[in-house]
């Protein structure tokens, strides 16, 4: 990381208001260890706000060799008692990361049909800006404060090798695409996320589809069938070794023991929870989940092998329950995060598009570029869960596929 601006291939322009008044802006940078506990503070209190947090940063930090991860810290004030208004989240790679889920030539590349920019070689080292952990970004400030998170993003960007902020919400990318004019929004995967609707889940129920009513009520009478129930609870260590014996592995009680451990550990402890699944007082399952806000944030779901898949434990744990602990918080949206996006599109889950700005496209990318993996990555979506999406979803997806062009 270096300081001053960088000579991208992006043009900056800084749209935002100014306050009454002269602001001395000063950007600064830390490692991610040593980043002020008031990032927290900045962090939006919504699910997506969670992911984009110092607590969720440092318990998450990829473990790759090759990257060094810090932020980018911006001050307003002078140097008696400047505020801290804004943190960008950096990581530098001096090779295409390991996780596919971070490699542009893995996420953007391989989606073209041929060339040089299908291989790592034309990508060059890596700067990502943003949540490289849980793969939603939002910027870390005040809304009026978006200008001075966007000068922190540039001031980021070293001078060579490709950069980007990946895992965009839809309104955040446009929003965000005024101070980044030049660079390319490319569609780069989706995540499935539940509005809460109502105040009873009757009427949350009421507000879904009707094949998606039908099965959850389907479903919630087997579950009352089998005499299984709900419990949600704090994480506490005293529930580590009922939760441990539920994995089928030793290896696999091992790594979930130690994973929660480290939560415990962690600032994130008093966000955590359990949503447990118990028959005859015995635990039988659980789901881990996170409440930040307004938001719910759906992490690991565990069943007992031998005493679970007769009584629709899984879809429970997996959509109804965390719903009702929604209802019952006044929370406003549950993140169901990138996978198994079926299950959850069939019980009312709406998917939701995420987008990149690629800062600096490496050299030879061009409009058709963007274009050509937007309209396949679309065309993938489309055709791996129209049957099960919500029609004003799939119209943007279809808009996408035929176009090529960012849509929200």
């Amino acid at each position: 990381m270096r300081a001053g601006g960088s000579t991208a291939a992006v043009s900056f322009y800084e749209e935002a208001p100014r306050r009454p008044g002269v602001e001395e802006v000063r950007l600064t940078t830390a490692p991610l260890r040593s980043a002020p506990a008031r990032w927290d503070e900045l962090a939006p209190r919504t699910a997506a706000g969670f992911f984009n947090g110092r607590a969720w940063h440092q318990a998450h930090a990829d473990p790759d060799a090759a990257a060094w991860h810090g932020v980018v810290l911006g001050w307003v004030g002078g140097t008696g008692r400047p505020s801290l208004r804004t943190v960008v989240p950096v990581s530098h790679y001096d090779r295409a990361p390991a996780r596919p889920m971070l490699d542009p030539a893995r996420l953007f590349g391989s989606m073209l049909r041929g060339g040089r920019l299908r291989t790592p070689e034309a990508w060059g080292r890596v700067t990502l800006i943003g949540a490289t952990a849980g793969y939603r970004t939002v910027p870390v400030c005040h809304p009026d404060d978006e200008h001075l998170w966007a000068r922190a993003v540039q001031y980021a960007m070293p001078d060579d090798g490709t950069a980007a902020v990946l895992y965009l919400d839809g309104p955040t990318a446009g929003r965000l695409t005024r101070y980044f004019p030049r660079a390319p929004l490319i569609l780069t995967h989706a995540r499935t996320v539940m509005r809460i609707q109502g105040s009873t889940f009757e009427e949350h129920l009421g507000a879904l589809q009707r094949s998606s009513r039908t099965l959850a009520r389907r479903e919630e009478r087997v579950f009352a069938d089998g005499a299984r129930a709900i419990k949600v609870l704090p994480l506490t260590a005293a529930l580590l070794p009922d939760l441990a014996r539920l994995h089928p592995t030793p290896k696999e009680a091992t790594a979930a023991e130690r994973e929660l451990r480290r939560y415990l550990a962690s600032p994130l402890a008093g966000s955590a929870h359990v949503i447990l699944c118990t028959h005859n007082g015995a635990t039988i399952g659980y789901r881990l989940v996170f409440q930040h806000g307004d938001g719910l944030v759906a992490h690991r779901i565990t069943l007992d092998p031998r005493r679970t898949g007769h009584f629709a434990e899984q879809p429970v744990l997996q959509s109804h329950a965390p719903v009702r602990m929604g209802l019952a918080r006044h929370l406003q949206e549950i993140d169901f995060g990138v996978g198994g996006f079926t299950e959850k599109l069939r019980r009312g889950a709406r998917l939701l598009p995420l987008w990149s700005l690629l800062l600096r496209p490496p050299l030879g990318w061009t409009a058709r570029h963007t274009r050509e993996v937007n309209r396949r990555r679309a065309g993938e979506l489309f055709d791996a869960y129209a049957q099960d999406m919500d029609v004003d979803d799939l119209a943007l997806l279809r808009l996408i596929a035929q176009t090529g062009m960012f849509a929200a």
